[in-house]
């Protein structure tokens, strides 16, 4: 019994390293969905891409998870791996839910369940069939999903522009001055073509300006309202985004109603 116990020993220890090294990928990986979402984005769309990250990038957590525990210790690992990738599983499903990011598809928590399973159930099977080959495809594995970030990353844009108005200056009936002034504090929104959601949201600035970032390449509705009652007005506008690094997305200009102002009377 004390020699079973002696043999149990490094294997329990070498399940520990695994789930660690998995614990830190989990987190290297929502780490990584932090950078390609920025902060103007609405609750309602961080939780959309939270949902398409996590069915893209977990699964190959767990199957690199799986594969390293049956490679160290193949005996038994079968057994072990699926454990391994329903506690990574719960892990994420625990730290999206603390970013308050866990995706209202009641599907999405099921789906982390059963890809920890299943995913490092069938990376312990890879490694009885690669042997020696299993560290070498892991790494592929972890240089795959680096290069992949990389082409995320650059394959999102950005939309610069201006909040302007023209300002009237009229005098005893007759206008004797225009100019155009930016128009700060004004809400500026990017929805959805299709069903008018919004998706992103920013204001602009002291100088009129606004500036969206790190927006997945597609066509947008850029919105503004400005106004209210009966002054209300809607102005709407079809763009597309372009990428950043060639170039970005040409600087867009949103043009107010004018505004009428006194400037008192020409002769006292």
């Amino acid at each position: 019994m004390a020699a079973d116990a002696k043999r149990g020993q490094p294997a329990v220890a070498t399940v520990l390293l695994v789930v660690l090294a998995g614990m830190a990928a989990v987190v290297v990986s929502l780490w990584v969905h932090s950078t390609l979402i920025g902060e103007q984005a609405t609750h309602a769309e961080a939780l959309r891409r939270m949902g398409s990250f996590i069915r893209w990038t977990q699964p190959f957590i767990y199957l690199g998870a799986g594969m390293l525990a049956g490679y160290i210790v193949p005996r038994g690992a079968t057994m072990r791996a699926p454990v391994v990738g329903l506690f990574l599983a719960s892990f994420c499903w625990l730290l999206v839910r603390r970013l308050n990011l866990l995706p209202p598809d009641p599907n999405a928590v099921g789906f982390m369940v059963t890809a920890g399973a299943l995913f490092a159930l069938l990376g312990s099977f890879l490694a009885g069939i690669l042997g020696d080959r299993t560290p070498g495809l892991v790494g592929l594995l972890a240089a795959c999903g680096i290069l992949a970030w990389v082409a995320a990353y650059f394959n999102l844009g950005g939309l610069p522009g201006q909040v302007q108005h023209e300002v009237i200056q009229r005098a005893q009936g007759m206008t004797v001055a225009m100019t155009t002034e930016p128009v700060p504090g004004v809400t500026v929104s990017l929805l959805d073509p299709v069903n008018h959601t919004e998706l992103y949201v920013t204001t602009s600035s002291d100088r009129g300006r606004y500036n969206f970032q790190r927006i997945p390449l597609g066509e947008y509705m850029l919105h503004t309202v400005y106004g209210a009652g009966r002054d209300r007005k809607v102005i709407q506008k079809r763009i597309k985004i372009q990428r950043t690094i060639m170039g970005g997305t040409p600087w867009e200009t949103i043009a107010l109603p004018a505004v009428v102002r006194e400037a008192g009377r020409i002769f006292e």
